[in-house]
Order: structure tokens, then sequence, then C-alpha cells
């Protein structure tokens, strides 16, 4: 179960992000930029919010 409520947190912020950058980046799309990109870009920038709270700054030291 806390298997699935992961999931449906990352799909959440998955789809808010992809929401975000298709806004943002459909600007740059009008020069060129593909579709497949944008999506990239928005899994990354969701599978680092979803893991932010993991991240400590410490071991880059």
């Amino acid at each position: 179960m806390k298997r699935v409520k992961r999931l449906g947190l990352f799909l959440l912020f998955f789809l808010m992000c992809l929401g975000i950058f298709w806004v943002v980046l459909d600007i740059f799309a009008e020069y060129g930029m593909p579709w497949y990109i944008i999506l990239a870009f928005s899994f990354f920038v969701a599978v680092a919010l979803f893991n932010w709270h993991k991240f400590n700054p410490r071991r880059l030291l």
C-alpha cells in the first residue's frame, strides 16, 4: 500500500511538472524543440523534487 501511495504521489509530481514545463517550454517548441525533450525534462525535475527530502548537502563536502 505504501508503494502505491508513493507511486501516486510521484505521478502527481510528474503531471504537475509536465503541465508547468509544457506551458513554459511551449515557447521553445515554436522554435523546433521536440515534445519528448519537454517530457524527459519534466520527468527528471519530478524525480528531483520527489527525492528532495533525501538530499543531504553535507555529502557533497
